[in-house]
């Protein structure tokens, strides 16, 4: 049976409440409106919302007899478009970064293009601490994103660096996806059809924006370990899913396999070892021997793998990738003021998970939820290290997977037995839900880079000072293009020496003493202080200038808002020998 039509009354009131914001707008359009007038337009615009939704509600309360459910499907497909929109956004967004051929837009870029010039030259990945350019991060992302471009053959594209970073994202996304699936099938066996092709595609789309949120995912957009690091947690969860729903013993083996690679992107994601551990305890029907003949091989096979590493390339590889992590000091401040950063995505996950305990079997989800747990737990301890939030991308990545399979379960399906108020309401509340969520996790972006001309006059200026004179002996402090571009592995990086607390400095500075750069750029801070005594005096200033005197500057870049610009994108001296000295021996 048909419906009556809503009378006619409310579809006239309807078209009259939308008529100020129109007005307002083409008001605006034309310049008509000025001055303290232009806030008319947000005025009717939000007036006509709250109009529409208490008319909405008086048919919903009042009128129910005239309205159809709405079917489950479309409220699907709407927020599917509406999460495939902010996508493109972000695309839109940062694509003049993505184009941009230099590292400097990040403290982790040039960290990241050493060990791609290194793999390029043939040198080894981990050096003496006292040649002050080897990664504090173990070698899997800048080592697997090189193989990709060196089979694309633009090796030394900085460009394909940065969109192969954004494949990673949407391969997390998509492996992110594949979990909650499974996720799905576990919470609601029931449904065996599982969720659809629909519901698949809103799971990719919005596990991308959690990828790119501007919170936790801060880094995604550079050149750093943190995307590979999503896309291995993403893979990681995956894993984890597939064995928890369907007990294949080859997902088994994958589990133990999955920490030891997930160690050579990030060391701390090794934790997936201790997570898994968890999950086979508390997920049951599994015997005591097996969890524990597990574990053995799980951290014997992470144990091998860093004695390999270890076997190529020795007491370098450990101070690198252990010995300058221990120079850090836990702040309880810090701790405390991440835990608050992170608040919108650890309130999301926890609850999802708050949900899934009261309407499910506790042993179907308690050992999945509680695995998230040391995730979160390990994050936090590693936060405190660090006066940003990022290291709990992967409990973001997980969290967010608990929330849209949470999601998924609770949405109306017209099989539902559901009057058509509650339907539409249903409806209505579910959509805005998950447009508050995303807005929640910064979506859309506002630009977060924008290639002005001042940036090009800014490395025209950096690349002249390298015109004619051998790149070795030009240091640069902060920036590796130059020297991807021309093969050379350069010592003393500005961010490899001051990231740990236990850098080497001897090297540099009996280089500076025998003066064995023809000349040095070092970026200044607003206070005129060196780069290389950032937040701590090391003194690196004071040693350059008893050996090395100013004779120019290049001024920094203007009118380019960006978060790490007054980093990496500020003055520059240009420094040169005061005197004649004897030079080094070369590399």
């Amino acid at each position: 049976m048909t419906p009556p039509k809503l009378p006619g009354w409310m579809r006239l009131a309807a078209v009259l409440i939308l008529v100020p914001p129109v007005v307002a707008v083409l008001a605006f359009g034309t310049g008509r409106l000025h001055g303290s007038h232009r806030n008319l337009v947000p005025l009717t615009t939000l007036g006509a919302i709250l109009a529409l939704l208490i008319l909405a509600g008086h048919a919903l309360r009042f009128l129910p007899q005239s309205l159809s459910p709405p079917k489950g499907q479309w409220g699907a497909v709407l927020i599917t478009v509406v999460a495939a929109i902010l996508v493109g956004v972000y695309f839109l967004r940062v694509l003049p970064l993505l184009r941009m051929p230099y590292d400097v837009a990040s403290w982790s870029e040039p960290m990241f293009l050493v060990d791609a010039d290194k793999l390029h030259t043939g040198t080894p990945l981990y050096l003496p601490p006292e040649d002050g350019n080897s990664n504090s991060y173990t070698f899997g992302a800048p080592a697997l994103t090189y193989f990709l471009a060196w089979l694309l053959r633009h090796p030394t594209s900085v460009v394909l660096y940065r969109f192969i970073q954004q494949l990673y994202l949407v391969l997390a996304a998509l492996f992110g996806a594949a979990a909650t699936w499974r996720l799905g099938r576990l919470i609601s066996p029931e449904r065996r059809a599982g969720p659809s092709k629909v519901w698949f595609a809103f799971f990719a789309l919005a596990l991308f924006l959690f990828a790119t949120n501007s919170n936790t995912a801060r880094q995604n957009v550079y050149l750093h370990n943190e995307p590979l690091g999503w896309l291995a947690s993403a893979v990681a969860f995956w894993l984890l899913m597939e064995y928890a729903v369907t007990r294949r013993a080859y997902w088994f083996y994958a589990l133990a396999v999955m920490p030891a690679l997930a160690f050579l992107v990030k060391q701390y994601l090794a934790v997936w070892a201790v997570i898994y551990l968890v999950f086979l305890w508390f997920d049951g029907g599994i015997p005591v021997r097996r969890v524990v003949m597990f574990g053995v091989a799980t951290f014997a096979l992470i144990g091998g793998t860093i004695g390999l590493c270890y076997a190529a390339w020795g007491a370098s590889f450990y101070f690198w990738v252990f010995a300058t992590m221990s120079g850090f000091t836990l702040s309880f401040q810090w701790l405390v003021e991440r835990f608050v950063e992170v608040g919108w995505e650890l309130a999301l996950g926890l609850g999802a998970s708050w949900i899934l305990l009261r309407t499910q079997d506790l042993q179907r989800v308690l050992g999945v939820i509680l695995g998230w747990v040391v995730l979160v737990v390990t994050a936090v301890y590693i936060m405190a290290l660090a006066p940003y939030p990022t290291y709990f991308g992967s409990a973001t990545l997980v969290g967010g997977c608990f929330f849209l399979a949470v999601v998924w379960k609770f949405w109306s399906e017209e099989n539902y037995p559901q009057t058509p108020a509650q339907a539409w309401l249903h409806f209505a509340l579910g959509v805005a839900l998950v447009i508050a969520v995303l807005a929640g996790l910064g979506h859309p972006h506002s630009q977060v880079w924008q290639n002005t001309p001042d940036l090009a006059r800014y490395v025209g200026q950096i690349e002249r000072e390298f015109a004619g004179q051998n790149v070795s002996r030009v240091l640069l402090d902060e920036g590796d293009w130059i020297y991807l571009r021309e093969g050379v592995v350069m010592k003393d990086r500005q961010a490899i020496l001051t990231t740990p607390r236990i850098a080497r400095l001897d090297g540099m500075m009996e280089r500076v003493r025998q003066h064995y750069y023809q000349k040095i750029l070092v970026h200044t801070l607003s206070d005129g202080t060196y780069l290389y005594d950032l937040a701590l005096d090391r003194g690196i200033q004071r040693n350059l200038l008893q050996h090395y005197h100013e004779v120019r500057r290049i001024p920094g870049v203007r009118d380019l808002s960006v978060h790490y610009g007054f980093l990496m994108l500020g003055d520059i001296i240009v420094l040169e020998p005061q005197s004649t000295a004897t030079a080094l021996p070369g590399d």
